[in-house]
């Protein structure tokens, strides 16, 4: 190398300060980014993981040995000590009022009955819906519409009990809350043989051999309940007269039939529609049966309330599910459901960090809720409840026998100096409103979804199941 071309030191000690530049110039650079990608690992792991849907959280878990711990006590004070549980506590305040329901008419509920019962049924929609979740059974919103038939059938097989139809060899069958207990063992039936016709392998095709299962499964448990239920009260009485009876009978199989269909929904889902809708059709039948041959005598039937009755909440739901359902059609479109949040985030995570998918799932949640099928059937029932109380106390002379319904229709009584059950409906209306906001608002693990389905089904048998008893009974007058 030559003179010229080798650097000098003044050249080389510049060289060497502007690498040294360079690297410190760098430096900060690669800090802040490894600091960056440091800080969101430690954002995203600063948040508890959802528990896995076999794993009961400490709720579950509380809830569970309370539920049992009730129960046991109740049950072995009643054998161990009578005198205490039984004919001091269970019999004058639980089992007096059902079977004097039975034999006399209408008995009153008292605040040792109602606490009780709220209370068992609030545990066990919270015990229940973990031990669904752990057996893996569906619980996506559209499920609570194969449950509706059956809280529409405890309603009217009620009122078939208030018309006097079913023999007092066991008509405290259908005494609330003893028939809801009795419905649920058709239910828990209907569904096991669901599960079982759509999960047996068969040689056939697929579809067809699960729809035949399913619509065998639907037809015997109907023959089952016509024999069981409905052939002994009409045999009872030859004057009852079986032109509906058959005619329901026969339309029983054939809606039965046609909804057992395996199509979109599960086996379970299936069997509880088709056999359900089947069993609220038999025993409308019945209604129509005393139309023409009224085995018990009351006053006269009125009809027109029903278009009131179920005419307002159809028209408000309808309102509701026009608002929603464009967003609701977004959403499952991106397969979110409406309300969960996505099965990997918590809570926790969900409202105090900044997921992802979150902006894009809450553009159109709210909105989307309103056309859910949750909202819209607990929202009817509710309505439906309050206009039917308020009818029929305020306008045809019933009697009240809730507890805490019976204290809004004083106060309404005490506000005007007459009759008072209009309060119970502006609170019903007031009640739905702000049930339909806070279902807007809330944000619940995928885990919980079973919860969430059964919350709704007990909102349904306190909200829908009487109203349409009321209505009921105004229908046929009894």
């Amino acid at each position: 190398m030559s003179e010229e071309d080798a650097p000098s030191e003044e050249e080389d000690d510049s060289l060497e300060e502007e690498t040294v530049e360079e690297t410190v110039s760098d430096s900060p650079i690669v800090e802040e980014e490894s600091t960056d990608e440091e800080s969101e690992e430690i954002v995203q792991n600063q948040f508890t993981a959802p528990l896995p849907d076999d794993k009961f959280s400490r709720f579950e878990t509380y809830s569970t040995y309370i539920l049992v711990g009730v129960i046991s006590l109740l049950l072995l004070g009643s054998l161990l000590i009578p005198s205490v549980f039984w004919e001091g506590l269970l019999k004058p305040t639980v089992w007096d009022p059902i079977t004097q329901d039975a034999v006399e008419g209408d008995a009153g509920y008292n605040s040792f009955n109602t606490l009780l019962f709220t209370s068992l049924l609030l545990l066990f929609a919270v015990v229940l819906s973990a031990y669904f979740r752990k057996a893996r059974f569906p619980a996506d919103a559209n499920v609570i519409i194969a449950f509706v038939p059956w809280v529409v059938l405890a309603s009217v097989l009620r009122v078939l009990e208030d018309s006097e139809l079913f023999p007092e060899s066991y008509q405290i069958l259908f005494i609330s809350p003893l028939i809801h207990l009795h419905l649920a063992f058709w239910v828990i039936v209907t569904a096991a043989l669901g599960h079982w016709a759509e999960k047996l392998p068969s040689d056939k095709g697929e579809t067809i051999a699960v729809g035949g299962r399913q619509r065998l499964v639907a037809i015997i448990l109907l023959l089952f309940m016509w024999l069981l239920l409905f052939s002994p009260a009409l045999a009872a009485d030859e004057s009852i007269g079986m032109f509906w009876p058959v005619i329901g009978l026969i339309s029983a199989i054939l809606v039965a039939s046609w909804l057992a269909k395996d199509e979109g929904g599960s086996g379970m889902e299936c069997s509880l529609l088709a056999v359900g809708s089947g069993a609220v059709v038999l025993s409308v039948s019945l209604w129509l049966q005393f139309q023409f041959t009224p085995w018990h005598a009351g006053h006269d039937p009125t009809w027109w309330p029903a278009f009131v009755i179920l005419g307002v909440p159809t028209l408000l739901c309808w309102q509701l599910y026009r608002m929603g359902s464009e967003a609701n059609s977004r959403m499952i479109a991106k397969g979110y459901d409406s309300g969960v949040i996505p099965s990997h985030i918590s809570l926790e995570e969900w409202e105090k960090g900044n997921p992802e998918e979150k902006e894009e799932y809450e553009l159109d949640a709210r909105m989307a809720l309103l056309a859910s099928p949750l909202v819209l059937t607990f929202a009817f029932g509710q309505l439906c409840d309050g206009l039917a109380t308020w009818m029929g106390i305020d306008f045809f002379g019933y009697s009240e026998k809730h507890v805490v319904s019976a204290e809004v229709i004083e106060w309404g009584a005490a506000l005007t100096g007459g009759a008072g059950a209009w309060l119970f409906f502006v609170t019903k209306l007031l009640l739905t409103g702000a049930l339909v906001w806070l279902f807007t608002q809330i944000r619940i693990e995928y885990r919980h979804r079973h919860l969430r389905l059964l919350v709704v089904l007990a909102l349904l048998i306190v909200g829908l199941a009487p109203g349409l008893r009321d209505l009921g009974r105004l229908m046929l007058g009894v």
